[in-house]
Order: structure tokens, then sequence, then C-alpha cells
């Protein structure tokens, strides 16, 4: 919860909930400490989901099940009021873009699998997509998905960036048709 920064619309991702050793722990992020921009519409969602259902303190060792215990409010725990972990939250996941039909649901009898395509790690690429597609550098788009190297983050995510010659031609539209550039040949 106090991660959430509502006034300046930005979430701040400074720990996480990883297993070691099977038992949930708190953490730094696998990546760094980081804060990414929060959409009006998911703060409004944000808001709406704490009123019903009030963040929750949870109380987890930090780095290592004996580490020193920490007490966080979580805004997302699991029904039994623990914390959520990415792969409890792929389940659940998975078991919402079924009931939507994004994906084909589980055969009935077996196992529904986290699948990692379809979890945490597709929400991130979403948003880079979304990010690139919107025109933000690639260099911010490194430091909202906590890359140290933005060579990384262009290797990876090139393929999503809008075509270079269509940028440039709406550029040079943009220059021409705003009265900025004035060609007065003799």
């Amino acid at each position: 919860m106090d991660d959430l920064d509502f006034d300046n619309g930005m979430v701040h991702v400074n720990c996480q909930v990883r297993l070691v050793r099977s038992r949930q722990v708190f953490s730094l992020p696998k990546r760094k400490t980081r804060s990414v921009p929060m959409p009006a519409a998911v703060a409004e969602s944000l808001r709406a989901h704490i009123e019903n259902h009030p963040p929750v303190d949870v109380t987890l060792p930090w780095r290592a099940p004996d580490g020193e215990p920490r007490t966080y409010r979580l805004v997302f725990v699991r029904e039994t009021g623990e914390a959520l972990h990415w792969g409890s939250f792929n389940y659940t996941w998975r078991g919402v873009i079924e009931r939507a039909g994004i994906v084909p649901p589980t055969l009935p009898g077996a196992r529904r699998r986290p699948y990692r395509e379809h979890g945490c790690h597709k929400l991130r690429h979403t948003a880079a997509s979304a990010w690139l597609a919107a025109g933000v550098d690639i260099v911010t788009v490194a430091e909202y998905l906590g890359h140290s190297d933005p060579a990384f983050t262009l290797r990876t995510y090139t393929h999503l960036m809008p075509s270079a010659t269509e940028r440039a031609r709406r550029a040079m539209d943009a220059f021409f048709n705003d009265g900025a550039c004035a060609l007065d040949v003799p």
C-alpha cells in the first residue's frame, strides 16, 4: 500500500514476494527498485479495490526464511490473507483469462498450470509494447522495466517499436506543417 503514490500517479517498486526454499519472503525486486507511472484508470480501479478490500498487514522474513521479519500492508492477498507471489497470481490470472475467453480453458480434470506466457511476465511485455507504441523512449522504458541496460530492452522489444520510416515521415510533416520552416526559395 505504501508504494502506491496516488498524489503523483506513481507506483514505486521497492520490494517483492519471492519463494526461497518453498517459503515466502519479502526481498528487493529482481532487477532494481524503480518508479513507474500509474495510469488514471488503474488508480481509479485500485482506489475502488482498496475501498472494498482493505489492505492486509502481512509479515514475512526478509530475503531468507530465517531473515528478520518485516510487515507490509498488501493490497492484493490470497483468499487466506497470505501474500500473493507470482506463481499464485499466475494461477488465479489464468482462471480469469480463461473465463474471459482470452485463452482456451483447461481441460476438465487437468491441473491448471500458471502458464508463464500468460502471467506476470506477459503483463510486463504488454506494458513495454504500449509504452513503445506510444513513442516512449527506450531509456525510459528500460527504467520502468528495471533493466540496467537500455540496449537489453532494445534487443528484447525492438520488434514492437513503431516503424522508423513512418515516424520520420510524421516528424517532417509536422515540421513543415506547423510553420516552423519557411522555405523562401528565390
